[in-house]
């Protein structure tokens, strides 16, 4: 069980203030390795998603296909929360510049909810 006073995130030993300074390993597969996204996409289907959610996460994953050369692989010898971590702290700077600029952030709340529930899904496994 962990511990809900845990104020950081173990990402290969570092803690959730050095993630910025944490570099990982340019993935890689094994035979375990499965597409995330649509693994993903079918999750985002049960917890009954907004069509319009996971159309774009499907345009992101073909996105991300063009740009890598491949698709992102389970089993890829990286730290996914660790990942994780870093695109959330990347999102609260961006979300932050939007309201400093005066945009209305409302219209980025289905994907803050999406993103919740998938966490949360995730806690009670």
């Amino acid at each position: 069980m962990r511990s809900s006073s845990t104020t950081y995130l173990d990402c290969n030993t570092v803690r959730l203030t050095e993630l910025s300074t944490s570099v990982q390993p340019e993935p890689k597969t094994s035979d375990n390795s499965r597409n995330v996204a649509f693994q993903a996409m079918q999750e985002l289907r049960q917890l009954h998603t907004a069509d319009s959610v996971v159309s774009m996460l499907d345009q992101r994953r073909e996105f991300g296909r063009r740009k890598y050369g491949t698709p992102l692989l389970s089993h890829n010898g990286r730290d996914a929360n660790c990942d994780a971590a870093q695109e959330m702290l990347d999102a609260l700077v961006y979300v932050t510049q939007a309201k400093m600029e005066g945009r209305d952030t409302r219209e980025l709340l289905p994907l803050a909810q999406t993103l919740l529930r998938v966490v949360i899904s995730g806690c009670e496994e």
